[in-house]
């Protein structure tokens, strides 16, 4: 992996110093990383800290309308609620959430996983609100809040043996 890491370290900077533009610099990095870690999907989003809005996201991997979806999200409070909304769903449905998770984005399992989880949606959701953001978005704070509530789990004392 540190050979890796030299080796696209120096990819990038030279991208830089020889004009690249951000975009394809970040879109190089993402692939890159993906390509390193099988299964996986790298993104980067772009935060206006002025505004506190995502003014841009790229994720090569994935159709356009994925990045599209960030744009303009008001990042603390969307953060905010899709974090208490995501870890709600975790705590309902667990097992389903992990299986989402697995899944591969854009995929049909990917949809019938989000079908399975309808009714910890439902219920997640405060009475007379609805809900419009993007499968990204949402399966991100489900994996936040997935791995965080395990790892509470994980390092929660046992009751001794009797």
């Amino acid at each position: 992996m540190s050979e890796f890491l030299s080796d696209l370290t120096s990819r990038v900077l030279d991208g830089i110093a020889h004009g690249g533009g951000a975009d394809e610099v970040l879109v190089d990095l993402c692939l890159s990383f993906e390509r390193e870690l099988p299964e996986s999907i790298v993104g980067v989003t772009i935060l206006d800290r002025s505004a506190r809005v995502f003014e841009h996201a790229i994720f090569p991997s994935l159709a356009d309308d994925y990045a599209a979806a960030l744009k303009g999200y008001e990042e603390a409070k969307a953060f905010n609620f899709i974090s208490r909304y995501g870890e709600c769903v975790v705590r309902v449905n667990p097992a389903a959430v992990r299986a989402l998770l697995l899944s591969r984005p854009e995929t049909d399992e990917e949809r019938t996983r989000f079908t399975a989880l309808s009714t910890a949606f439902g219920t997640c959701l405060p009475e007379g609100q609805t809900l419009s953001f993007g499968k990204l978005p949402l399966r991100g704070t489900l994996a936040v809040n997935y791995y965080r509530l395990a790892m509470a789990a994980a390092s929660m004392p046992r009751a001794p043996v009797q």
